[in-house]
């Protein structure tokens, strides 16, 4: 990737304007490649960069394989990673963003799907890749939180982007509350009334993918404890003025105590935790009592 070029933003402009104005920027001579934007709101969807299918790999954990890219055992600087699409294939030439709570840097992978940025030590990052409803299958956003090393050098091994499915039609808000399977045993109780998507996206249907254990990262925020299960929730940063309802499946102890996160789309922070137990092989929460925000959902065991 090239050097970066800073682009300011003042006041709640819409992410739409902001992204307008990077290609204004490009087409009077600007320096091409990463472009940083301030994050007062979250940047728009992209409708570029599909799936390839050149770089076969069954699992993140699987280093025989001679086709998986290969990343530097100690990175000089930066942080490195590997994008990958849900069939577990590296994505390239995809957009690319790491976002702390001002700012956000964003790029495209290389053909390998390989990327760097460089971010200062010590920050809370999220590194993503926008959601795309224009390919088929749908593609979730890419969502990892990191806290990058004292030393301003990491090398991570994924970041995983899944793909969505149909999804549950949201109908009127005379129909309220709508109990909604949206994908992979997850049940999300909704007012339509209370729901506001991103700006410019339609709020047609809310999908949920889970991920699988394979491709679930570490989670800063969690220190030791593991993540039982995480979904992915689709349109991205939509919100809510109510607590969601929530119902997923557990696969612990009747009685065993649970927590519910969701993650912060701009610099993957939790928000949270929503507490409960697994009863009869269920976690739930009632409307009112869940998070309020279409992100990540994490589900992980109490300290």
């Amino acid at each position: 990737m090239s050097e970066a070029t800073r682009v300011p933003t003042q006041g709640p402009e819409h992410p739409l304007l902001r992204l307008a104005l990077v290609a204004v920027l490009a087409g009077c001579g600007g320096t091409p490649g990463t472009v940083v934007v301030d994050t007062d709101s979250p940047p728009a969807p992209s409708t570029t960069g599909t799936p390839t299918t050149s770089t076969p790999t069954p699992s993140p954990t699987d280093t025989t394989d001679p086709s998986w890219p290969t990343l530097p055992t100690e990175t000089p600087s930066g942080v490195r990673g590997l994008l990958v699409g849900p069939d577990g294939t590296a994505r390239g030439d995809a957009e690319v963003m790491a976002c702390t709570r001002t700012t956000c840097f964003t790029g495209t992978t290389e053909p390998d799907g390989t990327f760097v940025f460089e971010v200062e030590p010590g920050t809370e990052v999220a590194l993503k890749s926008v959601w795309n409803d224009d390919v088929e299958p749908r593609l979730a956003e890419a969502l990892r939180p990191i806290v990058v090393d004292e030393d301003g050098a990491m090398t991570l091994d994924f970041v995983y982007q899944p793909d969505l499915p149909e999804g549950a039609e949201v109908q009127s808000s005379s129909h309220d509350p709508q109990a909604l399977g949206v994908g992979d045993d997850l049940v999300l109780t909704v007012d339509k009334a209370a729901l506001k998507a991103p700006f410019g996206v339609f709020l047609q249907d809310i999908a949920a993918r889970r991920i699988p254990d394979v491709w679930v990262p570490p989670y800063p925020p969690l220190g030791e404890i593991v993540a039982l299960a995480v979904w992915a929730l689709h349109p991205f940063d939509t919100t809510s003025t109510a607590g969601v309802g929530v119902d997923a499946p557990c696969d612990r102890p009747d009685g065993t105590s649970l927590e519910l996160w969701a993650i912060d789309p701009i610099d993957g922070t939790f928000e949270g935790p929503h507490a409960g137990s697994c009863e009869g092989g269920r976690f739930t929460l009632a409307q009112g009592d869940g998070p309020t925000r279409l992100t990540y959902l994490v589900l992980a065991p109490a300290p």
